[in-house]
């Protein structure tokens, strides 16, 4: 597995952009949208136990996928 986009608590900072969709702010530093494109977050919903079946959580994509 190699490199991705998680989501964490954080303030911004004085470069980020910041989205707020209902209630939640989303910050994000602007090189990487500018390299990623269209991020697009989604809640999955599953077993609560991975080893259940499919997880439930967040899934995050991009159109341009992170690479090393």
């Amino acid at each position: 597995m190699g490199p991705g986009i998680g989501l964490i608590v954080d303030d911004p900072g004085e470069q980020d952009l910041v989205f707020t969709i209902g209630e939640i702010d989303l910050v994000i530093d602007p090189s990487l949208l500018s390299y990623c494109g269209k991020i697009t977050i989604d809640f999955q919903e599953g077993a609560a136990q991975a080893c259940q079946g499919a997880p439930r959580g967040f899934v995050i994509t991009a159109d341009v996928p992170l690479t090393i």
